[in-house]
């Protein structure tokens, strides 16, 4: 009987190569991982989606948006939640939406309104034929907001004028503690704007610069010192800032 004995160095590259295809087959599936592992724990029923949390929201309604989402029967939270996200921003009071997943079964949507800058009469009339008051963005869109359901503190314009909803816009991002005192806005029939706060007109050009407006306080300061009552501040001519006092 002969005996055939495999040379150590044949067994020992038949070795390397079975390592070799191991490692190689261990990075192909690490590499795939993130394709082929959210589709495999999304068949699993311990991450299907039992709770979705919004965050952001202050005027737009919870259950609205949560229609919007229409998850589908058995939705996991390893779906993918980039394809969810444009149904959630395409709400005309959203200006965007970033839905994250906290495992093992809750979605998480941070919401950005869109922030009212005034209200004013609906561009559209309602069934009984008057225009309600409406919400208006800052891009002078109409907002699906109801303001008698949510607390908007913000100035009322006779109309929607866009031009005069883009500079309450700039005035409430670079001058906001100036922009919340405003009760009343309207445009001029000359060009410029008149905006009303604590019983005080103030005629401005429209493009006019915060730090023009800031001009005003001193003003109203002395005024106040000598008791005169001040009841229009005229801001259009520049350098100067104009006071008419109410009558004794």
């Amino acid at each position: 009987m002969s005996t055939s004995v495999l040379p150590a160095r044949v067994g020992l590259t038949w070795r390397r190569w079975l390592l070799l295809l191991a490692a190689v087959i261990g990075s192909v599936a690490v590499v795939s991982a993130p394709w082929w592992g959210p589709r495999w724990l999304a068949t699993l029923s311990y991450f299907r989606v039992r709770e979705v949390v919004f965050d952001g929201l202050r005027y737009v309604p919870a259950d609205s948006l949560l229609a919007r989402l229409a998850l589908r029967p058995g939705a996991s939270v390893w779906d993918d939640l980039h394809a969810l996200e444009p149904r959630i921003a395409g709400h005309r009071a959203v200006h965007n939406a970033h839905i994250e997943r906290e495992l093992p079964a809750r979605l998480r949507v941070v919401v950005t309104e869109r922030t009212p800058v005034a209200l004013a009469p609906s561009r559209s009339r309602g069934a009984s034929g008057v225009r309600a008051l409406a919400a208006f963005d800052g891009e002078g869109g109409e907002l699906p907001i109801d303001p008698n359901r949510a607390a908007i503190d913000a100035p009322v314009l006779l109309r929607a004028d866009t031009v005069l909803l883009r500079a309450l816009e700039r005035l409430r991002l670079d001058g906001p503690r100036l922009y919340r005192r405003i009760e009343t806005a309207r445009t001029l029939p000359g060009g410029g704007m008149a905006v009303t706060f604590d019983d005080v007109t103030v005629l401005a050009p429209v493009e006019v610069p915060v730090s023009r407006w800031l001009d005003i306080f001193p003003v109203l300061d002395d005024l106040t010192r000598r008791g005169a009552r001040p009841r229009e501040i005229d801001l259009r001519f520049t350098g100067q800032v104009i006071a008419r006092v109410a009558s004794p």
